[in-house]
């Protein structure tokens, strides 16, 4: 799923739109959580991966700067999360190709 800069759903495949909604705040939530878990050390966090015995969740947002937009990839289990993190980003350079 898509989110832009306002926080809304831009996009999203795969699930209903009640549940896109829910899945565009779970995963604002789990940005917020990481950004708190690493604000001394770190700062805002430019991606995010939990895993579970079920699946994964990738995130990957671009900064302001580029866009501001928030990308969320739900997976089965075994996903790598390298070439989900790439294309995740490759994702993000698009659309940021697309806004200039």
């Amino acid at each position: 799923m898509l989110i832009d800069a306002s926080g809304a759903l831009a996009a999203s495949a795969g699930v209903s739109e009640q549940g896109a909604d829910r899945l565009r705040e779970l995963a604002l939530e789990l940005f917020g959580h990481a950004d708190q878990a690493a604000a001394a050390d770190f700062g805002p966090l430019g991606q995010v991966e939990v895993t579970t015995p079920e699946g994964a969740v990738f995130g990957v947002r671009a900064p302001a700067a580029r866009g501001d937009w928030t990308l969320a990839i739900i997976t089965g289990r075994f996903a790598l999360s390298s070439l989900m993190f790439y294309d995740a980003r490759k994702v993000l350079g698009e659309l940021r190709a697309e806004a200039a």
